[in-house]
């Protein structure tokens, strides 16, 4: 749900890759309350099965933390988010526009939660146990849950917590 763009200034990635610069994500405050507006409705209604913002990492470490407190994989097909101009596929998984929501549901319910968004697309779909990253038909990353698990339950300790 929501509109991607290339919005990466002060964004996790640049702080990683130690890069000063670029767009920071700009506030839309109509697009924001009507995206929140149907995720309360759709939350209401009860169609949707889980729901995370899209924010501090992007959509890539959204999906992952869903997945991790899902325990559940997923495949997603990063082509298929809905962007705004041509984004590169990094920039894609890590843009940290705001306004944007990844949600999880039943198929059958899918005709019910388009008509609450003007801004959504499906870009993948839930199960098995390897979390998959692609751009069309290239797989651009793959890990399995358990290892993702591993890593993310590692983190504190790397980072001297």
């Amino acid at each position: 749900v929501g509109v991607t763009k290339k919005e990466l200034g002060g964004s996790e990635l640049y702080r990683v890759l130690n890069i000063n610069g670029g767009i920071a994500p700009r506030v839309d405050l109509e697009r924001e309350k009507r995206n929140v507006k149907g995720i309360l409705k759709a939350i209401d209604l009860g169609v949707v099965k889980a729901v995370h913002d899209v924010s501090k990492g992007g959509i890539a470490v959204a999906l992952a933390e869903m997945a991790l407190s899902g325990n559940i994989g997923f495949e997603v097909d990063i082509g298929k988010v809905p962007m705004k101009g041509k984004l590169k596929p990094l920039e894609t998984l890590f843009s940290e526009s705001h306004g944007r929501f990844v949600i999880s549901f039943e198929e059958e319910k899918l005709e019910k939660i388009a008509e609450l968004f003007e801004e959504f697309r499906v870009i993948g779909r839930v199960g098995g146990n390897e979390l998959v990253f692609k751009s069309g038909d290239e797989e651009l990353a793959s890990i399995n849950l358990e290892k993702a698990k591993e890593l993310y339950n590692s983190l504190p300790a790397l980072l001297g917590e």
